[in-house]
């Protein structure tokens, strides 16, 4: 029962010490005196000391002139300031409120403070500090530097940037306002404001026309931004500057390629193959693509099959070669390539080869199908399933194979599975009901139709199929709706012009059938079935 006494009655004492010490503090003025002589002498003194390493010494100096003159300013600053260095953070707070709350506008009190609140992640509070010297001295550039870099660090990048901009207006030293510049442009980068960055790094390639770094951002902002011609500009000032980097040569020649200016990619190619150190597997690759891309297969091959002699490793080589037989239609050279390349390639690698391989086969079964080889092509577009079983357009090549030779049922189960892997393509939908119109199966094919205008609802040839059927339904009033559509989305198709001239006929509108013939003939005057029916229609009234 004492010691709950005792306990009590402490507490109550540490309450009456705690509201006595409030009351002092928040009754406290500070005064602003003393020599500044004196002063700037304390401070030298407490400086030597600490970097002697003699902190209790100074802490001595500093408490001795603290206790000198309690309601100085500058006393207590001072010792602020010790207590900050020393990492006592909480107790430089406590002395600097004390100041702060006597003389709000003492800078230097607000700029130590900050330092505290920041070193005690207190951010917002920090903030504040800062913000209460640029208030009061709005060129202040420590309270600046310390706002924007704690902007940064909450990751408030705009709140930065717009400081980092101020500072810059303010500082007069070259080599500061360059970094400083470099900092804006890589924060303009890490907030992806290409426009900026462009401007600003433009900006600063006036003020440094050779600073590889101010190059290097200019050159990734027009990369981003997709402004190839631009970046090429800074790559060849980049080669200006260093005019043997084999990096930069291969940085250009891909830039030409970007633009699909290969003869101008293939003169750097050449310039390239001279330097030391270079890939020349990558450059003798890039100057084959530039002759098949300007059409020159033969020194495309030739340059290719030299290649292979001396780096025949180099499966980049091969994949081009691969290509340039697609290119001369020589399927199985290029099937041949990739077979061997699968077989010694790494594990990780082999995927993306048999996708590759599957690819060619398909344009292989694509080139046999448009020789009216069947046959050979069904075989082939089924390599290529084997090799990539989940490519909706293998299956639509099936399906086309099956619809050319009438075979209906199976170009619909090919089609349906096109639909499954990829339910969003509309083509496949009208490729499935364009299957069933041909097996004079109207309902679904009118479902697959409606499917598809669904999908894709400007789809003319859906709404006009749409019309077609309408119209063997002898449904004359849907037929001419869904004809009225598909001409909204291609008012020129004279097709579509013509059927609807018909269902208007079908519906016993002669005016409008009449009026639709003739817009036919505006548009095609050679078309045969409209003057004859405009004639015989004429002929009747």
């Amino acid at each position: 029962m004492q010691q709950i006494i005792f306990v009590i009655l402490f507490i109550v004492f540490l309450l009456i010490i705690y509201k006595i010490f409030k009351s002092v503090s928040e009754s406290m003025s500070f005064d602003d005196g003393g020599d500044d002589g004196y002063i700037a002498s304390i401070k030298s003194q407490i400086e030597a000391l600490k970097n002697a390493g003699q902190w209790q010494e100074a802490f001595n100096v500093a408490k001795k002139f603290l206790s000198s003159s309690p309601q100085n300013q500058h006393a207590r600053v001072i010792y602020s300031k010790l207590l900050y260095d020393a990492e006592k953070y909480y107790d430089a707070i406590g002395h600097l409120n004390l100041v702060l709350r006597s003389n709000p506008d003492n800078i230097e009190a607000c700029l130590i403070a900050g330092d505290s609140y920041f070193k005690t992640k207190q951010m917002n509070k920090a903030i504040t500090m800062y913000k209460a010297v640029i208030e009061k001295d709005k060129n202040n550039l420590k309270a600046l530097y310390k706002l924007a870099d704690l902007y940064q660090s909450k990751k408030e990048k705009r709140l930065a940037l717009s400081v980092y901009k101020q500072i810059a207006d303010l500082i007069e030293d070259e080599g500061e306002k360059r970094n400083l510049k470099l900092t804006i442009a890589n924060m303009y980068f890490e907030l992806r404001d290409w426009g900026n960055l462009i401007k600003e790094a433009n900006l600063l390639m006036e003020a440094y026309p050779n600073d590889k770094t101010i190059l290097a951002y200019l050159k990734k902002a027009y990369l981003i931004s997709e402004e190839y011609e631009e970046a090429i500009s800074i790559v060849k000032k980049q080669i200006d500057i260093e005019p043997y980097s084999p990096k930069l040569y291969e940085e250009i020649i891909e830039l030409y390629f970007k633009i699909d200016n290969f003869a101008e990619a293939l003169n750097y190619c050449k310039e390239a193959l001279e330097l030391k150190g270079g890939n020349q597997p990558t450059i003798l690759n890039y100057i084959a693509k530039a002759y098949i891309s300007l059409n020159d297969l033969d020194k495309g091959l030739e340059c290719l099959k030299d290649a292979i002699k001396e780096y025949s490793r180099d499966p980049e080589l091969k994949k081009t070669l691969a290509s340039l037989y697609c290119n001369l239609n020589q399927f199985e050279e290029a099937i041949e390539i990739y077979d061997n390349l699968i077989e010694t390639s790494r594990p990780q690698e082999i995927e993306e080869l048999r996708l590759k391989l599957s690819d060619i086969y398909f344009d292989f079964g694509n080139y046999l199908f448009n020789e009216n080889k069947q046959e050979n092509a069904f075989e082939i577009f089924n390599k290529a399933i084997e090799y990539n079983p989940s490519n909706a357009n293998f299956y639509v090549a099936l399906g086309d194979i099956n619809l050319k030779i009438k075979n209906y049922s199976e170009a619909v189960t090919f089609y349906k599975t096109a639909v499954e892997l990829s339910p969003q393509n509309h083509e496949f939908y009208l490729k499935i009901a364009d299957a069933y119109y041909e097996m004079d199966n109207l309902l679904e094919a009118k479902k697959y139709y409606q499917d598809t205008t669904l999908i894709k609802p400007d789809c003319a040839i859906a709404h006009a199929a749409l019309g077609l059927i309408y119209a063997k339904q002898k449904n004359s009033t849907s037929a001419i709706e869904a004809f009225l559509t598909a001409l909204e989305i291609e008012p020129l198709n004279v097709d579509m012009r013509y059927n609807l001239a018909l269902a208007y006929e079908l519906s016993m509108n002669t005016e409008k059938a009449v009026k639709e013939y003739k817009k036919v003939l505006e548009i095609d005057p050679f078309h045969e079935e409209s003057k004859n029916n405009l004639e015989l229609l004429e002929n009747m009234y």
